[in-house]
């Protein structure tokens, strides 16, 4: 199931019996409801790909995409990037997607996990091969100190273009 209204559907409504009329003021941000619209932005941006390219500058260039995750173990660290891309030009954008409902602030723990994924992310690609961070949001970057870790940020109206 990909569609984000199915899984919705399919999580919420079959026992709506209990739901009242008030459900959304009551359950908007509760963390299911908060997970479910972080993997439905997700899910979004993968069917938009074309135009996270676009928003990249990068519609003329042959790409491969795909999610990324290292297994850890007691000795590692694992990680999970939600999109690569994969460039013919050997520039590997890694895509990180936020849902948020203001401009996203990276913090320093955020920036520190960021680094530790592009570092994994090195050691498993080309050494001919470039790292650049972006972010897909939902409304932009708020900048401070340790916003310059994404190199692009596309936002939700790139999306729909």
């Amino acid at each position: 199931m990909s569609d984000p209204f199915c899984i919705f559907y399919l999580r919420y409504v079959p026992d709506n019996s209990s739901y009242t009329t008030s459900f959304w003021q009551e359950s908007h941000t509760s963390q299911s409801i908060v997970s479910w619209r972080g993997f439905a932005f997700e899910e979004i941006c993968l069917k938009h790909i074309s135009q996270i390219k676009q928003a990249l500058g990068i519609q003329g260039v042959n790409t491969k995409q795909s999610s990324w995750a290292l297994r850890g173990d007691d000795e590692k660290e694992g990680t999970q990037i939600d999109l690569i891309i994969e460039r013919a030009d050997l520039i590997v954008n890694m895509c990180e997607m936020k849902f948020y409902g203001e401009d996203f602030s990276v913090d320093k723990a955020y920036f520190q996990k960021l680094n530790t994924r592009e570092k994994l992310l090195t050691e498993h690609i080309s050494k001919r091969e470039k790292v650049h961070p972006a972010l897909v949001t939902t409304y932009g970057l708020k900048y401070n100190e340790y916003s310059g870790v994404f190199q692009r940020v596309v936002t939700m109206d790139n999306l729909f273009v």
